[in-house]
């Protein structure tokens, strides 16, 4: 029973996430994310990674992988943008 708690928590977390992962994704506006909470997040995840990895728990593991996945994803986005800016930025 503590398990299913485990795979619950799992499945909310990532769907937490969604929403914003899409919008960003769709848009591409990034101007109201910190690209340090990204990087904070995606160092959390790789944490819990191997902790989960450690402990062979299967929820840790599978709901990080995912956050770490979706950190990473929405970082990149920061990162280009932040790109496409200054290049915007020196050609005016």
């Amino acid at each position: 029973m503590v398990e299913f708690f485990g795979y619950l928590g799992t499945l909310l977390i990532n769907v937490a996430y969604l929403p914003q992962l899409i919008r960003t994704i769709k848009t591409r506006d990034v101007s109201g994310l910190s690209p340090i909470m990204y990087v904070i997040l995606i160092i959390a995840g790789a944490a819990w990674i191997v902790n989960g990895v450690g402990t062979m728990n299967i929820p840790i593991i599978v709901c990080n992988a995912i956050n770490f996945i979706q950190a990473i994803i929405i970082f990149v986005l920061i990162v280009k943008n932040k790109k496409r800016e200054k290049s915007t930025t020196k050609k005016t």
